[in-house]
């Protein structure tokens, strides 16, 4: 009976064990991978062609990342808004922002210069 009781706390203290170490790893992936990065599409409102590509190439650099845990939450504005210029000063269309800071201003950056602008600011 004794027997049946170690084997049974073993057992038990073997299962806490490993559930913990699965606890941790699964932990430390997310805080590894899970980042945030805020991005600003600036232009004029309604946005021009030259916008609207700088819009598609961040989804489509976002849609890559997600799948590596980057988070990215995208947002248009216009250019000529008193939040934008009070905020960033004035800047040339397109303008793109990461994180708070404009990274691009008045070209398009092609998708894997955004990837790499937004791998940057993930870290």
């Amino acid at each position: 009976m004794s027997c049946d009781i170690s084997v049974f706390l073993e057992t038990t203290t073997l299962l806490r064990i490993l559930n913990i170490s699965t606890n941790l790893k699964m932990i430390s992936r997310r805080t590894s991978l899970d980042k945030e990065v805020y991005i600003e599409v600036f232009g004029p409102d309604p946005p021009c062609a030259r916008c609207h590509a700088v819009w598609k190439n961040v989804e489509k650099a976002a849609s890559t990342l997600k799948q590596e845990g980057v988070e990215v939450m995208m947002k248009r504005l216009d250019i000529m808004s008193k939040d934008a210029i009070s905020k960033y000063g004035v800047l040339m269309s397109p303008a793109l922002a990461l994180n708070g800071t404009v990274k691009t201003m008045g070209r398009i950056p092609d998708a894997s210069e955004v990837e790499r602008l937004i791998r940057e600011a993930a870290k």
